[in-house]
């Protein structure tokens, strides 16, 4: 008889299982278009830019030819390789010729982020910003950025709910500070700013771990604190930018600061391409920011920097405040207010306040021993009082209203640290960097007198007492009483101050006794 024959399963051979997709290559969600929240693209017809510098020439690889042998700490399905890839590439496509870059630097970081699975994720969504404010949405980086997004948000979460979330502080404070950054960047301000609160209590749960550092975990948390920094102040600054453009702006495109996502995402496209600095100029900023999480790359504390050019950004800023006023308040020219978004002052004031930070961790010499090196400052202590300058003494930022009264708390520690600090040697340094002492305690004593009694709370009132305290240093640089105000204003123009303020009488009330005033809202 016979045998009957039998047949097995069909196995697919080697090479073609080798080509199917895997799971963690597919969208493990669906893309609804009802919900704001879920960034369905962003436009679907943007202006194009005006000129060859505003859009990147780089082209698109098909995933097939993507190196199959790269190694990566995350997963990256969907188009994640791409979107690195479009992100490398980009930044030879945005350097100024007659700038030079640190090329070789450029590539430390990105090679250092690469490697560390937390700097990735947060590079990546970056890129996501980087390409939406380049071509005017996301395109088909959509669901690739969404997919990040949602592996960041729920890492915070785990990181939140961890009994050692203390362990990877940085890396969870630094993802939120991302989420805050790409919500601002895409318009959705709400959440932006609630991200900002949640890093806030988070910080605040974890500030008892700050004993007994390690250097390593000494530098990690100065450059946590720098982005944060970073991102207070380029939130508020967005936000004002919108509440000017909505109040100067004969013709409104029926949208508030509150508008759907997508509506605010092509306002804030159209201002980036038709600014005076054109859009170049703000993307190849954005394209550094990996150095505020790529800490692996900075082996050594940052060092103080010159911070000269940052001042001369400000001098701009505080010359088109001037502007708006002529000689009172009553004569405020409404009208004004957006002029000088577009003539690309902030914009200018980024790029050199991310400049000076990449000047702080570089090889380069140090200016410690050099007690005439001009406006010498730590980044931190400056940039906190870079944003309580633009909000409580000129008005700009935030619309002039003092940040959330635990962010304010935690920058004006900072601010207070570095000020106890850099007067140790404070007769050895140059007469503009004694200058820039006595303008960061001023910006941060109006910023406490800016903020109204019932908005803060003990920590804050105790905080405050201790930080005005250091006028007593003040007092010995330069006289108190009232008939001298004339010389303190001229020190303070030493470094920026504006000729206009039509709160000066207050100003000088609050100078000659800081333990009690406080200026009127």
């Amino acid at each position: 008889m016979a045998k009957a024959c039998s047949y097995g399963p069909a196995k697919v051979p080697l090479r073609d299982r080798r080509a199917q997709l895997r799971s963690s290559d597919e969208a493990p969600w669906i893309v609804q278009n009802s919900s704001p929240q879920n960034w369905s693209k962003v436009a679907t017809q943007v202006s194009k830019p005006r000129d060859a510098w505003n859009q990147a020439p780089w082209k698109l690889i098909e995933l097939e030819r993507i190196n199959t042998f790269d190694a990566f700490p995350i997963l990256m399905p969907l188009r994640s390789k791409e979107l690195l890839h479009y992100f490398r590439q980009v930044g030879e496509a945005f350097t100024v010729p007659s700038e030079p870059q640190p090329e070789q630097q450029l590539d430390d970081c990105m090679s250092s982020a690469v490697q560390d699975p937390f700097a990735l994720r947060n590079m990546l969504l970056i890129a996501g910003i980087h390409y939406a404010w380049n071509l005017g949405d996301l395109q088909t980086f959509e669901p690739t950025f969404l997919l990040h997004k949602i592996q960041a948000i729920r890492l915070v979460n785990e990181g939140l709910s961890s009994p050692s979330g203390g362990k990877d502080y940085t890396s969870c404070a630094n993802y939120i500070i991302t989420l805050s950054f790409t919500e601002c960047c895409l318009g959705n301000f709400r959440v932006a700013e609630a991200h900002l609160k949640g890093l806030m209590r988070f910080i605040d749960a974890h500030r008892a771990d700050e004993q007994d550092l390690s250097s390593e975990d000494t530098i990690k948390r100065e450059l946590t604190d720098r982005y944060l920094i970073l991102a207070y102040n380029f939130v508020h600054s967005l936000k004002s930018r919108l509440d000017d453009f909505l109040t100067s702006t004969a013709i409104v495109e029926n949208i508030s600061r509150d508008s759907d996502p997508k509506g605010l995402a092509r306002v804030l496209h159209r201002w980036h391409v038709q600014e005076a600095t054109g859009l170049a100029f703000r993307l190849k900023t954005i394209r550094l920011f990996p150095y505020f999480f790529s800490s692996a790359i900075v082996t050594k504390y940052p060092r103080h920097v010159d911070v000269s050019g940052i001042i001369s950004c400000l001098t701009q800023i505080t010359q088109q405040h001037d502007a708006r006023f002529a000689g009172s308040e009553a004569t405020y020219d409404a009208g004004s207010r957006y002029e000088l978004w577009d003539s690309g002052g902030p914009s200018r004031l980024l790029s050199a306040v991310v400049n000076a930070h990449l000047d702080s961790i570089s090889n380069g010499s140090s200016l410690s021993s050099q007690a005439n090196a001009g406006f010498v400052s730590s980044w931190s202590g400056f940039c906190v009082a870079i944003g309580m300058y633009l909000t409580s003494v000129l008005g700009i930022w935030n619309q002039g209203s003092p940040a959330e009264s635990s962010l304010l708390h935690h920058v004006l520690l900072i601010l207070k640290q570095d000020l106890e600090t850099s007067w140790l040697n404070f007769k050895a340094r140059s007469k503009e960097s004694q200058a820039s002492w006595i303008w960061k305690w001023f910006a941060g004593a109006l910023t406490i007198a800016h903020v109204q009694p019932n908005d803060c709370d003990k920590r804050f009132r105790e905080l405050s007492v201790e930080f005005l305290s250091l006028v007593e240093h003040c007092r010995g640089v330069i006289r108190q009483d009232s008939e001298h105000w004339p010389e303190v204003k001229a020190l303070l123009h030493r470094v920026v101050w504006p000729h206009e303020l039509p709160k000066e009488r207050e100003v000088i009330k609050f100078w000659n006794n800081p333990m009690l005033g406080s200026l009127s809202s």
